[in-house]
């Protein structure tokens, strides 16, 4: 899927950017859900991407690791940053900002984190740049009543 994705960059122009430590922590995680999850992330970028960039990255603290997709695509007006996780709903004007599918990939990506115990959030400004980010808890932060699934995964 990755090579897929850096495939499809190069036919359309876009810079595909990676920038994910080899030393980024392992996390309780579903390996597939969690891949499924970056695929959707960078495949949007790629797709509301004319120029510039589609850049993935991951970073840590103490607790948690956090991924992030951020391009230099069409961007989303903050009134609809929230909407775009909600079933079958898309935001902007389809006829200008290049059609989105479904409106299936944002949602499953909230559920498939939920059932994690992690979080998925968008920062946006309209016209110029989205970045998608979702945090997951380390495998070696402490236990908590809410842990998420036991299977380990590293950054996909």
């Amino acid at each position: 899927s990755g090579e897929l994705a850096a495939r499809f960059a190069e036919k359309i122009g876009v810079a595909l950017e990676v920038s994910v430590l080899e030393s980024v922590p392992l996390v309780h995680a579903d390996a597939d859900a969690i891949v499924r999850v970056l695929a959707n992330l960078l495949e949007n970028g790629l797709k509301f991407t004319e120029a510039g960039h589609v850049r993935l990255s991951a970073e840590n603290d103490a607790e948690s690791v956090t991924f992030r997709v951020e391009d230099t695509g069409v961007g989303i007006h903050r009134a609809n940053q929230e909407a775009v996780f909600e079933r079958f709903l898309q935001v902007g004007d389809v006829l200008t900002d290049r059609p989105g599918g479904a409106g299936l990939g944002l949602p499953l990506c909230r559920e498939i984190l939920r059932a994690h115990h992690g979080h998925i959030w968008v920062s946006s400004e309209r016209g110029k740049r989205s970045t998608f980010g979702f945090s997951l808890r380390r495998a070696d932060a402490p236990r908590t009543s809410d842990a998420g699934p036991d299977a380990l995964t590293s950054r996909g």
